[in-house]
This record gives C-alpha cells, sequence and structure tokens, in this order.
C-alpha cells in the first residue's frame, strides 16, 4: 500500500510540473501575442501534443527488451 501512495504522489507532482510549464509559457509569450484566447489555447496544443509524443516513443521504449530498454532510457536520462 506505501508503494501505490508513492505513484500516486510522483504523479502529482509531474501533473503540477506541467501546469506550471503551461502557465509560464503562456506568461512569457504574453508581452509579443497578447493574452489572449488564442494564446492559450496555443500554448494546451503544443503542451499536449508534447505528451502524446513523449507517451508515443515511452510506448516504444517499453515494447523493447527490459534490458535494452533500461539501457536506451538510461542514456537519454544521461543526455538530456
Amino acid at each position: 500500500m506505501h508503494r501505490l501512495w508513492v505513484l500516486v504522489a510522483v504523479q502529482a507532482a509531474i501533473a503540477a510540473a506541467s501546469l506550471v510549464v503551461e502557465i509560464v509559457a503562456g506568461r512569457m509569450l504574453a508581452p509579443y501575442v497578447g493574452m489572449s484566447l488564442y494564446t492559450w489555447t496555443s500554448v494546451i496544443a503544443v503542451v499536449l501534443a508534447g505528451f502524446s509524443a513523449g507517451h508515443w516513443w515511452g510506448g516504444h521504449v517499453a515494447e523493447r527488451p527490459a534490458r535494452q530498454a533500461l539501457a536506451y532510457t538510461g542514456w537519454v536520462l544521461l543526455a538530456a
């Protein structure tokens, strides 16, 4: 049961961080394009597209053999 709460806490932290990214991106664009509905729609669309691409890539990595997927993920994290 303890492990489940750790996963819930990690997911909540990730969701909060993604919300912060959306808000900061909108605020950074405001001086150039304003705070219109189109600005916020574009920011949210780009963030969701990034999530979709990341989940798609993660799914392909997860389908690899465990050792190869772990090594590949390690190299990507090291490069980041």
